[in-house]
């Protein structure tokens, strides 16, 4: 997942959304209202649920990043264990 403002999905989404309520619009022009707002709620929904999924992706690659800086400050401790051994 890219660390974009607005995915690929739900910029098409929201294009389709956009779409569909002007055709809705143009065929019941009396519930402008009601289709813009259940328009706006899908987008808004769509858009806070990728959000979520950001987050829950780069929480696993925080997690993977400190697994690894373990294990390499694990070696680097070992190493240091033996240059002293060596030393003495």
């Amino acid at each position: 997942m890219e660390n974009l403002i607005f995915t690929r999905s739900t910029t098409i989404i929201s294009i389709v959304l956009a779409l569909l309520t002007g055709a809705g619009i143009i065929i019941s022009p009396e519930n402008i209202t009601l289709i813009s707002v259940i328009a706006l709620i899908f987008i808004v929904s769509v858009i806070t649920w990728e959000k979520f999924s950001q987050i829950e992706f780069n929480k696993r690659n925080i997690n993977e990043l400190n697994k690894r800086l373990d294990i390499e400050t694990r070696f680097n401790n070992i190493e240091l264990r033996l240059s002293k051994m060596e030393k003495k």
